[in-house]
């Protein structure tokens, strides 16, 4: 894929993750920006299928990418490197691996609007809420450059160096045992 010509999303197919969401409202921007060459990649499936990840299954086309599961981590690096934004649809949790993995991976970040997304994120990305409408607003922002993405990447890569990383977790593993 080149870069800039796709959005990526890496998630299991449940719904409190939005993939398809995420392919709704792809496919409402595509109608609305017919000479776009965006491709839309969703990589994660379900291990037992459901009617939600049939849904989603069905909806493949030449824009929409779905290839399944993928663990190498170095593909899923140069992917989220290399695309146009990444959506982190998860909507519960806390701090999400993924979410801290698209942050370190230099990915300008869509995600749903939530608080734990907030916390973690904080203005190193743009966020949607849980419709259609919402999300293909974040897609025209990002995809017609309305939006500062090397300011948001440079933020999300400051905060992993400083905040997410082993050196600070250890010590206030340390204190916290130190003080019980």
């Amino acid at each position: 894929m080149k870069k800039n010509k796709y959005i990526l999303q890496i998630t299991r197919f449940e719904p409190e993750n939005n993939p398809l969401l995420t392919i709704q409202a792809f496919k409402k921007f595509k109608s609305d920006n017919p000479n776009s060459h965006l491709k839309l990649m969703i990589i994660g499936d379900v291990l037992y299928p459901s009617i939600y990840s049939k849904k989603i299954k069905k909806e493949q086309n030449d824009d929409i990418i779905l290839p399944g599961y993928l663990y190498d981590l170095n593909i899923l690096t140069e992917l989220r490197n290399n695309c146009l934004a990444y959506i982190h649809g998860n909507q519960v949790g806390g701090t999400n691996p993924a979410l801290l993995e698209a942050m370190g991976s230099y990915s300008f970040i869509i995600a749903r609007d939530v608080n734990f997304n907030h916390e973690v994120l904080e203005s190193g990305g743009i966020y949607y809420e849980k419709n259609i409408k919402s999300l293909l607003h974040c897609l025209n922002l990002t995809f017609h450059r309305k939006v500062n993405r090397e300011k948001a990447i440079k933020f999300s890569i400051n905060k992993i160096k400083k905040y997410y990383n082993w050196d600070r977790i250890a010590l206030n593993y340390n204190e916290m045992l130190e003080n019980i």
